[in-house]
């Protein structure tokens, strides 16, 4: 070999051992994705059906029939309409019923106007004869305002409260205004001339000596003996032992 070609040799050596540049690897590809299945639009709740409401009966015929028909519409006693129509106002009532479709709404409510309007006609007839059966017991309108007047001033609440109620109600109001009459002369120590608003003759046996009795018995002993001896009881020897016996 020839010193030119031992001389060449080192250059193809070093040609042949130069590094080779690496090759860069082909960015991997983000696996193929299936597409996600089309979803159906959400659907709006279905409304919830009208519940039916059961209201009490009332005994009136004509009422219970037309709340029957009003509850089954699905409108109860807390309605909005149903609160105006207990005031008197039954305008929305019959919008309401209308708009759901209830057949004969107009008749409906023109039926229950009629009814409440009576309902409230004997109400007042009634009020007007439990006032005048308390002045009737009290002897004049003048007498038996200033027992009332007293007994406001007077009663304790829960008394007063028991009181009210008694002469609200047609039957138990001559119990309740002769047990005020009685207070008032107790603590008054007189009393106008009393007409009894029954028979002023009714008779019965005296009662027997017992103690005294405080607010509460006496209108309990005085209930008992308007069911034995009717509306003239307060006339009765029994009506006035009992009240010697009232301790104020």
């Amino acid at each position: 070999m020839s010193t030119e070609n031992q001389a060449a040799a080192p250059a193809v050596e070093a040609t042949q051992q130069a590094p080779v540049a690496p090759q860069q690897a082909p960015a991997p590809q983000p696996p193929v994705q299936a597409a996600p299945p089309a979803q159906e639009p959400a659907k709006a709740p279905a409304a919830e059906a009208d519940q039916p409401y059961v209201y009490n009966a009332t005994g009136n015929a004509n009422v219970d029939y037309a709340l029957g028909v009003i509850g089954n519409a699905g409108i109860g006693l807390e309605h909005p309409a149903v609160k105006l129509a207990m005031d008197g106002d039954f305008t929305q009532l019959r919008h309401v019923l209308a708009s759901k479709g209830v057949a004969g709404s107009d008749a409906l409510v023109e039926m229950i106007e009629r009814e409440a309007k009576a309902e409230g006609e004997r109400e007042a007839a009634e009020a007007r004869q439990i006032g005048q059966d308390c002045v009737n017991l009290a002897g004049n309108v003048e007498h038996w305002e200033n027992v009332v007047s007293w007994a406001r001033q007077n009663a304790e609440p829960e008394e007063a409260e028991m009181i009210n109620e008694l002469l609200g109600k047609k039957g138990t109001h001559k119990i309740a205004a002769t047990y005020l009459l009685t207070l008032y002369d107790r603590a008054n120590g007189e009393r106008e001339p009393q007409r009894s608003a029954t028979s002023p003759d009714a008779g019965g046996r005296p009662a027997a000596p017992a103690g005294p009795l405080n607010r509460v018995q006496f209108a309990a002993e005085a209930a008992k003996l308007r069911q034995r001896l009717g509306d003239a009881y307060t006339g009765s020897p029994e009506y006035a032992a009992l009240g010697r016996r009232l301790s104020v």
